[in-house]
């Protein structure tokens, strides 16, 4: 275990929304919006608290077989 290693505990929420469209027959095409927020409150007075705010949009596409 190394002494100098820094635990946090995060907590926070998770949302999103996405949609999924059928080109073709064996084309998919998806699209999707995720929103992440999580806050973290630092293990002692000299290590810093921690809040991130993360959003992520995600273009994808899907062949079947």
């Amino acid at each position: 275990m190394d002494p100098l290693a820094v635990t946090y505990k995060p907590k926070g929420t998770n949302y999103g929304i996405g949609v999924e469209y059928a080109a073709t027959e064996r084309l998919t095409i998806g699209l999707e919006y995720l929103a992440r927020r999580m806050q973290a409150d630092g293990p002692s007075a000299f290590v810093s608290d921690i809040d991130v705010n993360l959003n992520t949009v995600s273009l994808r596409v899907g062949f079947s077989f």
